[in-house]
């Protein structure tokens, strides 16, 4: 791509917004303006999916929980709930799979920590959005919803906004109380989440591959 004199290279822009993402884990207590989460809500509904055997327009939702909403206590109960299940499983895991012993203690003690009633969790973050896809076939659902996950990220970080994943979220697409808490049918949606406000933290720099050492030209 060439840019004439004085011109913005989009390409660089691109480049120096996924280089400044990050995830963000403490949030300040302001909450950012409505149109600001529109703006990466509709960024987020740009993102590509399988498509196949999907004719309606709203194959894909997209459910906002601001902090001060009764549904958001409701949200970390049944989270809670689902981590709690997840930690359980992980640790029978662990007892008979050496692999898991040996590479899950990390995350068990993350998902310990999500299950404290003392913890804060979703409500420490401004917003809670939820993005739902219609199941088809093949299940390739969760691959678009990380897609529209990232776009949302990236945009987030270009209107300098703080975002964090909550993975915890897809384990939910199944959990019909969660499913319907959000006004969605039981059964039809897979889901994800993550937080939305202001960060609070600088985080720093995270190391990343060097493609002299991992990319392999053939």
């Amino acid at each position: 791509m060439t840019t004439s004199p004085g011109k913005l290279d989009s390409s660089k822009v691109i480049e120096e917004v996924i280089a400044a993402r990050r995830t963000i884990r403490r949030f300040t207590t302001q909450t950012p303006p409505r149109e600001l989460v529109e703006r990466i809500i509709r960024v987020g509904l740009l993102a590509p999916y399988s498509g196949l055997g999907i004719s309606r327009e709203d194959f894909r939702r997209i459910i906002v929980i601001p902090r001060d909403s009764p549904v958001m206590a409701q949200a970390t109960e049944l989270l809670r709930q689902g981590i709690r299940t997840m930690r359980e499983s992980l640790e029978q895991q662990m007892r008979t799979d050496s692999q898991a012993r040996s590479h899950g203690q990390a995350y068990l003690q993350v998902l310990k920590r999500g299950e404290q009633q003392d913890t804060p969790f979703l409500s420490k973050a401004p917003y809670y959005l939820v993005v739902a896809e219609e199941r088809t076939i093949p299940h390739v659902e969760h691959c678009s919803l990380a897609h529209c996950l990232q776009n949302m990220w990236l945009e987030a970080t270009a209107l300098g906004l703080g975002f964090q994943l909550v993975t915890a979220t897809q384990r939910m697409s199944d959990t019909p109380q969660f499913t319907q808490l959000l006004g969605l049918p039981p059964g039809v949606f897979e889901l994800d989440g993550c937080l939305l406000g202001y960060s609070a933290e600088t985080p720093a720099p995270v190391r990343r591959p060097d493609p002299q050492k991992v990319v392999t030209w053939l």
